[in-house]
């Protein structure tokens, strides 16, 4: 009862005391609400987000007034450095802080320009700070897809109130005390009439101390080393230039000192997990249960102060009890499989109960061989009359039936069984061999495949036959055989003793040939000779043995029509038109035979090849000269012809001297060529053609020059001259070449 009492009076007098602390803040706000500038009324915080907020919406005003320095400017920036303090873990933190001491470093926020006019440089400053605000404020409310830096901070709050701190001992920054409120705004007053009227504050070195004596009092605060720094730069180089920073200072240290938590009004077990599970999970009829290794973690609820959500945070390897003595059973009380067991955790508060999950196995009553198969056959299951079993690579394995108490039964296999062979002396016709095993009483027997085959007696070449003919199979009479390609596969034949017969091939035999040296042309085929322990076996190879010609000349050479002109006039040429001459040639073959080929309209040549040169009868002798496979052979025909006199006096024909080409000029689509004059030459002929081609074009002229016109522009032509004297014709000349224009 006492103690209720007492704790009553407590909370009266901290209520009394809050209120006390509420008027006086109250006071001191209001003595700072004559301050001209943007904080005309700088309210209590209770959340790091209202904060950033105002911070914000701050920074936006300063922005529009093209703020270059001030009071407002240095309290907005310390704000700042306040604030990101508290989250110096986040992504946006160093940024922050850095883009801060830019701003602080190039205060005021103006320069020159290069005409000398004064220019604001403070909008760089503005955006680049509210841009990574805003990424703070991001991270702090966990927008971000990473966990929120609020929530570690309201974690740490939570571990702090469970260790037993006050809502003061959290307070980074403690309080400002009521004779701390009234001393900041005595001072906070003294010294604001400076920035109109500095010739009124003339000893100013009292009224640095004091403040720094009251900044002394709260060194964990963010700005304690910026107005530390700034009331000594000031006591030695004068208040001017350090009035802004220190009142920015100042109100910056207000702000911190303001600064309220929300705190737990409730504290609640609301759930416990199983965070590990016991060693033993699997128990048999009759054992305990055993928590070696078990951890249970709770999760605590707590209810806040300012209306926020519940928040949770989990306690890790909680004290609990559970049963350790009773033994477990495969069913409970009520018939059913028993598949967990209770652990209960009690904080003296609240109590909460788990079920660790367990199996518990029925006991194993008996185990007994029902059976037995072949895990793996032997290495050898084919053999010969009279062999021995073989174990080897066999492998037997047994199937037991295990019986619980719960009536339940598992098959169980077992490999590598002992085992024992029935007589292995294997006889023709056998089929199998029987392996037994006995356990417990039980025997139990299997049949192992086998094959007993009758023994070989002997093995003979049965027949040969062309596997491949050879590439070459046609010859000449007296060629040599040539095996080229050939392949003789031959037939086994493997007799045993119980009658039976095998067969297998063999493939590329080893042979002899026998009757291929000198081929004649009555051979139709070539034997080949296989012998193979003792037995002979033959194959015949189909050829064709062609007859060759011995010796060849011609037998007779006769007309078949004469020529249409026999009758001629000194100088005329001679012609052979209408005449038709065949050759019968006689050939010795090489078996000694004869044969007679006819050689139709053969190709001859006349004695006259020119124009007559003699008066009165004479004979035309026609030859014809055979060559064909190496034989040679002359024979001739006689022609009777007159010649008649022409003229009085006697013609003689001779055949014309070279040409020798003296110039070759080139001309636009045309050349002209022009030679020496030819001896015995009636005319001439001119041959050209486009050089690298093969077809001659030719032009006849009685002069000793000629133009050919009508060409290829840009082409190279070879030209050459012979000259003509009735049917004699000179040589040619030597090949020029000329390029048309």
């Amino acid at each position: 009862m006492i103690g209720k009492i007492i704790k009553v009076f407590l909370t009266l007098t901290m209520v009394f005391s809050l209120m006390l602390v509420k008027n006086n803040v109250y006071a001191a706000e209001s003595n700072l609400e004559g301050e001209q500038g943007l904080f005309t009324k700088p309210d209590q915080i209770h959340e790091d987000e209202d904060l950033l907020s105002e911070l914000n919406v701050i920074g936006d005003k300063l922005d529009e007034k093209q703020v270059k320095d001030g009071i407002d400017l240095y309290r907005w920036l310390y704000d700042i450095i306040y604030l990101n303090s508290e989250y110096s873990n986040a992504v946006s933190s160093s940024r922050v802080s850095s883009e801060v001491n830019k701003a602080l470093n190039n205060i005021p926020f103006e320069t020159k320009d290069e005409d000398g006019k004064m220019v604001y440089t403070g909008d760089q400053y503005y955006s680049n700070i509210k841009t990574n605000l805003k990424s703070l404020m991001r991270e702090i409310k966990g927008e971000k897809p990473f966990e929120s830096l609020r929530k570690v901070k309201d974690e740490q709050i939570l571990r702090d109130i469970k260790s037993g701190k006050s809502l003061s001992d959290l307070r980074e920054n403690p309080k400002m005390t009521i004779d701390d409120e009234t001393y900041f705004n005595k001072y906070y007053q003294i010294g604001k009439p400076y920035k109109e009227h500095p010739e009124r504050f003339k000893d100013y070195g009292d009224w640095i101390n004091c403040l720094t004596m009251l900044n002394n009092k709260y060194p964990n605060s963010s700005v304690s080393g910026f107005l530390s720094s700034a009331l000594n730069s000031a006591y030695d180089n004068g208040l001017s230039n350090y009035y802004d920073q220190i009142y920015g200072a100042l109100n910056s240290l207000w702000d911190q000192t303001h600064y309220d938590f929300a705190h737990v009004t409730s504290n609640t077990l609301d759930s416990i997990e199983i965070k590990q599970n016991p060693s033993v999970t699997t128990y048999t009829d009759g054992e305990t249960f055993n928590d070696n290794g078990l951890v249970i973690d709770g999760t605590y609820k707590q209810v806040w102060s300012d209306g926020r959500s519940p928040t949770t945070y989990t306690v890790n390897s909680m004290k609990y009890t559970t049963d350790t003595s009773t033994k477990l059973t495969y069913f409970d009380n009520n018939g059913n499989h028993i598949t967990s067991w209770p652990v209960t955790v009690n904080d003296g508060v609240t109590s909460k109960t788990v079920n660790v999950p367990i199996t518990v196995k029925a006991k194993l009553n008996s185990t007994k061989l029902t059976s037995i198969s072949i895990a793996s056959q032997p290495k050898k299951t084919a053999y010969t009359d009279g062999d021995a079993f073989k174990t080897d690579g066999l492998s037997i394995k047994g199937t037991f039936a295990k019986t619980y108490s719960d009536g339940s039964v598992q098959y169980e296999t077992k490999d590598n069984m002992d085992y024992s062979i029935s007589n292995s002396s294997l006889s023709v016709g056998q089929t199998a061999i029987t392996a037994t095993v006995t356990s417990d009483g039980v025997t139990k027997s299997v049949d192992i495949p086998v094959t007993v085959n009758a023994k070989l007696d002997s093995t003979k070449l049965s027949s040969i036959k062309i596997a491949s003919n050879p590439t070459k199979l046609t010859y000449n009479e007296g060629d040599t055989f040539d095996d080229t390609g050939l392949a003789i596969t031959g037939t086994y034949e493997k007799d045993y003793s119980d009658g039976s017969k095998q067969y297998y091939d063999q493939a590329n035999m080893s042979y002899t040939v026998v009757d291929g040296d000198s081929l004649k042309s009555t051979q139709k085929s070539v034997k080949v000779r296989v012998n193979d322990d003792g037995v002979e076996k033959t194959v015949e190879i189909p050829v064709t043995v062609n007859k060759v010609v011995k010796e060849a000349s011609i037998d007779q050479l006769y007309f078949v029509s004469h020529p249409n002109k026999v009758k001629y006039k000194a100088g005329d040429k001679i012609t052979t038109k209408g005449m038709k001459v065949n050759a019968v040639i006689k050939k010795t073959m090489s078996d000694g035979s004869t044969v007679y080929e006819t050689k139709k309209n053969v190709k001859v040549i006349t004695s006259y090849p020119y124009a007559v040169a003699q008066i009165g009868s004479t004979v035309l002798t026609i030859t014809y000269k055979y060559n064909e496979n190496g034989f040679n052979d002359s024979k001739d025909l006689t022609q009777t012809i007159e010649v008649n006199k022409k003229d009085t006096h006697l013609v003689n024909v001779d055949k014309p001297a070279k040409v020798k080409i003296k110039s070759i000029k080139a001309g636009k689509k045309k050349f002209t060529v022009k030679w020496k004059k030819a001896k015995h030459a009636r005319k001439y002929k001119v041959y050209y053609r486009v050089k690298g081609t093969k077809k001659w074009k030719s032009k006849s002229v009685k002069k000793t020059s000629c133009t050919v016109k009508k060409l290829k522009s840009k082409k190279t032509y070879q030209v050459r001259v012979r000259a003509i004297n009735l049917t004699l014709k000179g040589k040619y000349s030597k090949t020029k070449t000329v390029k048309v224009k």
